[in-house]
Parts: C-alpha cells; structure tokens; sequence
C-alpha cells in the first residue's frame, strides 16, 4: 500500500567562483563596492564572487540550468553558478534603459525597467522580450509567486500583481495600507514580505495584500529583502548592514556590515530547495502488508506510481534508489525496471489495483545492511530527465 508524504518545494540564489550554491548561502550585491558577493547565513566566510566596474542592482537564480542573472547599469548579465565569464543578454540595444531588479520562474525570465517604466518578461537567454505591464511612474523590486501564477512589483508607493503572461495589474497594497516608498518585495510559504523606505518597516502579508503587518521598525532605510523558507528567516538590508529576523517577527539579528567591508548593499537572494514531486509507491505491488526478508538473498519489487499529473515515463532509471540500494541491473547494465499498471487504486483493497496509469516497476537486490529491525517505513527516491527531485514512501515489514 502506499503511503505519502510532504515534501518541501521552492527556488532563488547567485553565482559563485568558488562552486555551485549550497541551500546555507546568502547572495548580496554591493552598489559600494560594485561587488556581488556570498557568505554563510550567519554572515561568516563573506566571499567576493564578481568584481565588476559599475552598480549592481538585483539578482536571481535559474535553477533549471543552474545560472545567475543580475542587473549591472543599464544591463542584464548572466553566468554559471560555478563561475566563468559573465554574458549580457539584454541591454540598450534591446531597449532597456534603467533595469532595476530580475526574477526568474521557470524558464521565463521577469525584469523591471526604472527607466521605460516597464515591466517585462524574456525568455532565458534574453530572446522574445515582451512588456508585461507599462506603467507611469517607477518599478522597483519585482518577486514571482510561480505557484499561483502571479508576478509582483513594487510601482512608487503601491505594490502590484499582475499574471504571468500578462494582463490587467492589480493594486494590493498602497497609501491607504500606511505604504510610502516601498523598495523591494520577496515571497515565500504563501506569504508577501516587503520593505518601505518611507515607513522604515520591514512588513508581511498575504498575498492579496490583507493581514498587513510590521515584522521590525527600523530607524533608516530597508532595501532589498529575501526569504529563507527552509529556516523561516527572513534577511533585509538596512543602509549598509544586513540583518535577519524571523519571519513571523521579533529581535533582528546583524549579520554583515561596514566592519565586513558593505559599503551600499542592495539585494539578497537566497538559495531554496529545488521542487520535490511526491510520488505514491507500492512496495511489493498486490500484496499487504509489504514483508520481506532481508537475509540478503532475495529481490524486492517496487512500483513507483503514476497518475494524471505524474508521467513516469520521464524518470532517469539510473537515478532510482529504494532506501539508498540501487536498482537491480539487467545482463546488458540497463536498470531492471518496467512499465506496466500493477497498483494505484486503493479503494477497494489495500493490497491496491491497477488504476489506468502506467506504474514503473523496479527490482532491487536486498542487502541486510540497509535495514533496521524496527523499520517501519522505506522510500523511493530519484529524479525525472529534466533532474527533478521525487520521492515516495511505503509502510514495510522486515523479516529476519
């Protein structure tokens, strides 16, 4: 029978010389020191990763294809996470004139323009540029709430939502909510964080701008903001510190300032887990409950389940484990797993039948040493072609 569990999902980061980003790191542009930067959550082992000659602005991650996009004067660069030489996608040529601040969903890439007083949306590579929204006055931070479709911007003294694709913008927060110059917006566990250089307030709220609330009063200028959804920390920039508080409130915490060389920090961005599909899986598919032996001599065969919105055609064989073993591997080295509908409807019975989807069979060779006495539970874990993470949890019975 199968058994399900919660598994987180997210996503946003910067690049690095020193390698790929790690989920523990913090992702900063200094508009001092022309420096885009990363350091430990705490602060610690502060690391410049790109020197440039002119005024860092905004940052994200495209986790997908593992690059960084930054706003540098008047341009929108790019580069691989683990380093290298940074390429401009977009520019003057392209029209943009005082780029301010990028989001990345999917494989779209979001950017507002101080300049033309746009908002506007790219391909990855800077290709089919398009105005999502023309406005009259002064984009700023921008944030994507990719779960519900929405892009969210900041627009002088109001912040807005407007869909993905475009259409009509919607005023969520303004004048009327205490708003007076707010700068950047994040999202994060269904929850909109923003900071007003007028109010000096570092604030949350849902995503429809209701349940308005102060997380710090600050005596000067908040900026860029950003969200630690695995450790419910939220990190601001204040002048020309750091600090971090919780994302629910209370005492915020400095963890980089002038001592460690800011100068004008700007904005942050911190790296999530990537999305994490949750599988159903049937281990020993038509009996229950699932026992087995583990004296080492034996095969255990599990289905990982498909559905209407799960393919498992698209999973890496190779990337299959139950409980860390591999699959089993047929005489020509190719993974010992097949498609076939065993399992997936337990209405009737819990040993399960099949359900009109196409299930995935593995076969793995047991070994005592993965195994516990008390084991209660094991679990498949893998990845799709596309590298997207899945995992899915059985109740199991050992057997000596």
């Amino acid at each position: 029978m199968r058994k399900l569990q919660p598994w987180v999902a997210a996503g946003i980061v910067l690049f690095s010389q020193v390698g790929p980003a790690p989920a523990n790191v913090l992702f900063l542009t200094d508009n001092g020191t022309d420096r885009v930067s990363r350091a430990d959550l705490d602060g610690s082992n502060l690391q410049t990763l790109v020197d440039l000659t002119a005024n860092p602005v905004g940052v994200a991650h495209d986790a997908a294809n593992d690059k960084v996009y930054y706003v540098r004067e008047g341009e929108i660069q790019r580069v691989d996470a683990g380093g290298g030489t940074p390429e401009t996608i977009l520019g003057a040529a392209d029209g943009l004139v005082f780029p301010i601040d990028v989001a990345v969903a999917g494989s779209t890439l979001f950017f507002t323009d101080n300049g033309t007083d746009r908002v506007s949306r790219a391909d990855l590579d800077g290709s089919n540029l398009q105005t999502l929204v023309q406005l009259t006055a002064n984009p700023g931070g921008i944030a994507v709430d990719e779960a519900g479709g929405k892009v969210y911007y900041v627009r002088e003294g109001e912040i807005q939502r407007v869909d993905m694709a475009g259409g009509t913008p919607e005023v969520i927060l303004d004048a009327a909510d205490g708003l007076v110059f707010p700068i950047d917006v994040a999202v994060g566990d269904s929850t909109l964080f923003l900071t007003d250089n007028g109010t000096d307030r570092v604030s949350r709220a849902d995503l429809d701008g209701s349940n308005l609330q102060t997380l710090v009063e600050l005596t000067v200028n908040p900026v860029g903001v950003a969200v630690d959804v695995v450790n419910d920390k939220l990190y601001f920039v204040k002048e020309w510190e750091i600090q971090r508080v919780d994302t629910s409130g209370g005492t915020p915490e400095t963890i980089l300032d002038g001592g460690d060389g800011l100068q004008f920090p700007l904005h942050l961005a911190i790296p999530t887990p990537p999305p994490v599909i949750e599988a159903g899986i049937d281990i020993k598919p038509g009996s229950y409950p699932n026992c087995f032996n583990i004296n080492g001599r034996g095969v255990v065969p599990v289905a990982i389940l498909g559905s209407a919105i799960f393919d498992v055609a698209d999973i890496d064989r190779s990337t299959v484990l139950f409980a860390g073993l591999s699959v089993r591997l047929r005489g020509n080295g190719a993974p010992k797993c097949s498609l076939k509908d065993v399992s997936g409807d337990f209405s009737s019975t819990l040993e399960g039948e099949p359900d009109g989807f196409a299930d995935l069979v593995c076969k793995f060779d047991d070994d005592p040493t993965a195994w516990s006495p008390d084991d209660g539970v094991a679990c498949v874990t893998g990845e799709l072609e596309d590298q997207t993470a899945f995992v899915g949890c059985d109740e199991i019975c050992l057997r000596p």
